[in-house]
């Protein structure tokens, strides 16, 4: 009987414990550009898990160097994938986005392009970032040489409940036990009750 009563209470204790936990995710340094005539992402991460948004239990730093021996070493079929399905249950999810901050230049061969593309832009931003961000901040420069240039450096800090990235896991798990070349059974229930 005390036996089933610690088990009853370590599994309480686990569950408060998943359900007061936080994923964090801290990106610095997200550096897009083209400027050295070659187009280059490279980035540094860190990936924190902490119970009640305050203690941290785990933290792993992640670069793009890092990234791309992971794809070096498993071959990854990107094309097998359901990129809508997955992107679906992602934006439902409930993520927070602490803070973003975006700082860079954009220029186009033609200067009445790039004062389109940025009056766009910074038209744009603001409608997509109110709702969803606590802080942010976006300085985007306009660069009038007769060039494509891009150089963007992105800062953020995206808070995500463990409870949340247990239900996106669930629906992906159940959405890829769907065969989907199997034919629908279009049966009543009772087609074939006379019989």
């Amino acid at each position: 009987m005390i036996l089933v009563f610690l088990f009853l209470l370590i599994i309480t204790l686990i569950t408060l414990i998943l359900l007061m936990s936080n994923f964090k995710i801290k990106i610095a340094n997200l550096h897009i550009s083209n400027t050295s005539g070659k187009f280059y992402i490279s980035f540094i991460s860190k990936i924190s898990i902490y119970i009640f948004n305050k203690f941290k239990i785990f933290e792993i730093t992640i670069d793009d160097k890092k990234i791309k021996n992971i794809f070096k070493n498993q071959k990854f079929n990107l094309k097998n994938m359901q990129f809508n399905d997955t992107l679906k249950i992602i934006k439902n999810s409930k993520t927070n986005i602490e803070t973003l901050n975006i700082e860079g230049y954009l220029g186009l061969e033609d200067a009445a392009y790039t004062a389109y593309v940025l009056s766009f832009i910074n038209s744009i931003i603001p409608i997509i970032l109110s709702g969803r961000i606590n802080k942010y901040k976006y300085n985007i420069t306009p660069v009038y040489v007769n060039q494509n240039i891009v150089n963007l450096e992105i800062n953020c800090i995206i808070n995500i409940k463990i409870v949340h990235i247990i239900n996106i896991l669930f629906k992906l798990l159940k959405k890829g036990r769907v065969n989907n070349n199997e034919q629908p059974s279009n049966r009543r229930s009772y087609a074939y009750s006379h019989e």
